[in-house]
């Protein structure tokens, strides 16, 4: 007979904890006034919530949120000679999709 792994659900996630990475990222594009770069949601988590997350780490977590329903808009903004810097931004629950592609 084989092992039986017993699983503990998960906790449910909210969106809005500052402790977790996730949380953080939410919160400061929830309160974003306009659009912001992966640089800029990084110094604003640093500035709110004097921690330091990586940008690998908060582009991971804008995917996370969007697989959460969360939509985030993205655009490309011109940049230096052979750079694609890209804009962020949560998108109100009306449905505007006047920010790029999502």
């Amino acid at each position: 007979m084989g092992t039986v792994t017993e699983l503990t659900p998960r906790r449910n996630r909210r969106l809005d904890n500052p402790k977790s990475q996730l949380g953080r990222v939410y919160l400061v594009m929830r309160d974003a006034p306009g659009w912001l770069q992966l640089h800029e949601i990084g110094d604003a988590i640093l500035e709110r919530f004097e921690r330091m997350d990586s940008h690998a780490a908060i582009s991971a977590r804008i995917r996370e949120l969007r697989g959460h329903g969360v939509t985030i808009a993205s655009r490309e903004k011109p940049g230096a000679v052979g750079t694609r810097p890209h804009q962020y931004l949560m998108m109100s629950g009306s449905g505007d999709d006047s920010g790029g592609a999502a």
